[in-house]
This record gives C-alpha cells, sequence and structure tokens, in this order.
C-alpha cells in the first residue's frame, strides 16, 4: 500500500484533478480500498472518490486555488502547529497522554496543507513557465 500512497500523493503534487486508480486482473480489497479512502481524506485537501467499482477509484480533486489561497492554507498550518507546540508542553507538563496523542494527529492536518501548498506552488510556476513561452515564443535571453 506503500507505494500506492506514495504514487497517490506525487499525482496530487503534480497537479492532476482525476486520479483514477485501477486494477488489471484482481479486485480492489476492502483493506486496500478503506487505505485510500482514508488517504484521499487524511492527507489531501479538497480531494473526493467520486466513483467506485471492484477494479477502479477514482479520485477528484474539487479544491482550486481561489477557494483555499496557498497564504490562507499557511496561516492555518501555523496556527495548527503553534497549537499543537502548546498542547506538547501541556502535555508533557501534566503527563497527559490524551492530550499528547491528540498533538500526533493533529500532525496529519499540518502534512494535508503543506502538500496542498506544494501542489498550488508547483501550479503557479508551471503556469508562469507557460505564460512566458507563449508570451515571447522568439525572444531570446540574455
Amino acid at each position: 500500500m506503500g507505494r500506492i500512497a506514495r504514487k497517490i500523493i506525487s499525482t496530487y503534487l503534480v497537479g492532476y484533478n482525476i486520479i483514477k486508480l485501477q486494477t488489471k486482473d484482481e479486485h480492489i480489497n476492502a483493506i486496500q480500498r478503506n487505505a485510500i479512502k482514508e488517504l484521499a481524506r487524511k492527507m489531501l485537501v479538497g480531494t473526493e472518490v467520486i466513483s467506485e467499482s471492484p477494479k477502479e477509484i477514482k479520485l477528484q480533486v474539487l479544491v482550486s486555488y481561489p477557494e483555499l489561497s496557498v497564504e490562507d492554507a499557511l496561516r492555518r498550518m501555523c496556527l495548527i502547529a503553534t497549537s499543537m507546540h502548546e498542547d506538547a508542553i501541556h502535555a508533557l507538563k501534566n503527563l497527559n497522554k490524551k492530550l499528547a496523542q491528540e498533538v500526533i494527529n493533529l500532525d496529519d492536518e499540518v502534512d494535508r496543507f503543506s502538500l496542498y501548498i506544494i501542489r498550488q506552488l508547483k501550479a503557479a510556476v508551471q503556469n508562469e513557465k507557460s505564460s512566458r513561452a507563449s508570451a515571447s515564443p522568439n525572444r531570446e535571453t540574455a
């Protein structure tokens, strides 16, 4: 499952809006299906399962830049990280295992926003490159 998760995340990061997971011979078993759904829910901002069949799962990224800017995502990451830091200190001082576990769980939320920011920045760089190429196809650079 690790290889599949890395492939899904890398596909998300390079900017695909539809991610189609398909098997050739076998059915996608319940454990794999649940792991894929959990990955989409926990790690990929704005990604939902839009269709399923025994041999295929299709994910779609529904959030785009105007709905959640990089600045807003970064701000949210900072707020969560600050809260995690405060809770971690409090958990250590009071030996509160439950609060410590909550801090660990919040790390996934920070990771989600991190992946989203990487996706958005890559898209911005890609758009800038294509804008420059189409604006001046015959212009030389110094």
